[in-house]
């Protein structure tokens, strides 16, 4: 984690999820005041102006993973995505254990040299799921599980019988043509 220092009110380009992993922070966005303890996440939006501060002795450590808006187009056409291209969220900063796992274990995969191209890219898309059915707002259902186009299932047999460190999702999408 890293220790944060005081920020003046600024915005990202990009998504910006955060998990808190130790000490507290506060941010302002939406005109509100947003107290950051571990176990919660700041959901920040490309654009949207915000705050921060360590409100402990023990600083704020948080890490953002930042999204940048075409890849999550991207991701979002592979999700299915049936809501708006550019996702908003319902609120700045939620209790979700679960988004937070997945984006500390994106973070890893990102920072490990022998993490394949397939496992970083799954672990995106799985905070970005994530994301989207849990806390985009308007909620916009994707498609259920187990009625995956048939496309999906194929590159999902071939990962089962190939399974080696060198796929992408671009192998992925020849194979399933």
């Amino acid at each position: 984690g890293w220790s944060r220092p005081a920020s003046a009110p600024h915005m990202h380009d990009s998504y910006a999820p955060s998990p808190t992993d130790a000490g507290t922070g506060a941010f302002d966005c939406r005109h509100g005041r947003r107290e950051a303890v571990p176990g919660t996440c700041n959901l920040i939006a490309p654009g949207e102006w915000h705050t921060g501060q360590p409100t402990s002795s023990k600083g704020w450590d948080y890490r953002n993973i930042h999204v940048d808006r075409e890849t999550m187009s991207r991701l979002l056409r592979d999700l299915e995505w049936k809501g708006p291209p550019e996702v908003s969220f319902r609120y700045p900063l939620v209790s979700d254990p679960v988004l937070a796992h997945r984006i500390r274990r994106a973070l890893a995969s990102f920072e490990d040299p022998d993490a394949s191209q397939l496992e970083r890219e799954v672990r995106l898309m799985s905070v970005v799921s994530r994301l989207v059915t849990h806390h985009a707002s308007p909620d916009q259902p994707l498609r259920p599980v187990g009625r995956e186009p048939r496309a999906v299932r194929q590159a999902m047999e071939w990962i089962e019988a190939h399974a080696c460190k060198g796929v992408s999702l671009q192998s992925l999408a020849t194979v399933a043509g």
